[in-house]
């Protein structure tokens, strides 16, 4: 009877509204938007003027930025004093690099619509997205083209990484020992992504000497301009980003000089595994449904509702 009484007439009257409502905001998506990319507006930005968020740690050989443009990558080349230069790109959400004072990203689903996608996984919804602009290319086309080392490492953004994508670090780490290498980490914004990695790194480096504690190395890349990572109060996962740190803190003084891989040294100290799951709408895109699919399964589950409340009732 209860049941009865709360889900009157009135509520299918709002419960159609807000199918209507999606309904018109999906469409307004897919026309507007459907997977083609934008270029952001940086002529703000007085000409010359090297990545925003750069910063650097000679004595680590590695620095951190915004993303670039391809005009921005230039200065940055003259700006590292050094030649042997590894581009390290944590951005799983999908972009591009234009020319002259634009970079690209993508427009319609949201960040997170990407979610648990591996590199390939990106790379394949990449190559199948149209540019509203001649000029531009991706980003490991640029950076090779320019005799630079590429590495793409997905992080989903506000996320601590998975522990795949930790061992895929750590491999090339391991692949470049003795070279000498310089490493450049970049995100969208140049701030909690590219801050955990270049914290990763000094952890790695400085672990043999055991003389730096985990609380001056993430203080000293927040006082350098970095995200602080004690404090990810924008995070949904600051409590889990912490733990991540503090484990890896030890396993870089404890697991990786023996030869381990992060997820080996997480096995055997019985921690959760860490995997991001992919969502709803990344698994949608995977899968060729347009954004009049989606729609369309969204009205087709509101019926499927409106159907089971009439049996109920």
């Amino acid at each position: 009877m209860f049941f009865h009484k709360t889900y009157s007439g009135k509520n299918d009257f709002y419960l159609i509204i807000f199918a209507v409502s999606l309904l018109f905001t999906l469409q307004a998506q897919a026309a507007t938007a459907s997977q083609q990319i934008y270029p952001q507006d940086l002529t703000h930005f007085p000409e010359g003027l090297i990545p925003q968020k750069f910063r650097m740690a000679e004595d680590l050989c590695v620095s951190g930025s915004h993303q670039f443009t391809e005009p921005e990558f230039q200065i940055l080349l003259r700006t590292i004093p050094h030649k042997n230069i590894t581009i390290v790109d944590l951005r799983e959400e999908p972009h591009f690099m234009a020319f002259m004072t634009e970079t690209a990203s993508v427009t319609g689903p949201k960040v997170n619509a990407y979610n648990g996608l591996t590199s390939k996984e990106i790379q394949r919804l990449e190559n199948g997205f149209t540019a509203r602009f001649p000029a531009y290319q991706t980003e490991k086309t640029c950076v090779e083209g320019l005799g630079m080392r590429y590495l793409r490492i997905p992080v989903t953004d506000v996320t601590r990484p998975e522990d795949s994508d930790v061992d895929t670090f750590i491999t090339f780490l391991r692949s470049i020992e003795g070279q000498n290498n310089w490493l450049h980490f970049h995100c969208l914004a140049g701030q909690g992504r590219t801050t955990t990695f270049m914290a990763m790194s000094e952890m790695i480096k400085t672990a043999a000497s055991k003389d730096t504690c985990l609380e001056d190395i993430l203080d000293r890349h927040h006082q350098m301009g970095g995200a602080n990572l004690k404090n990810m109060w924008y995070s949904c996962s600051k409590t889990q980003w912490l733990n991540f740190l503090r484990n890896f803190y030890d396993y870089a003084e404890n697991g990786f000089h023996k030869g381990m891989l992060w997820s080996q040294w997480v096995s055997e100290k019985g921690l959760q595994a860490f995997q991001q799951q992919p969502s709803i709408t990344s698994w949608w895109s995977l899968k060729g449904f347009s954004s009049y699919g989606r729609c369309a399964a969204m009205l087709f589950f509101m019926r499927g509702l409106q159907l089971y409340r009439a049996v109920m009732n």
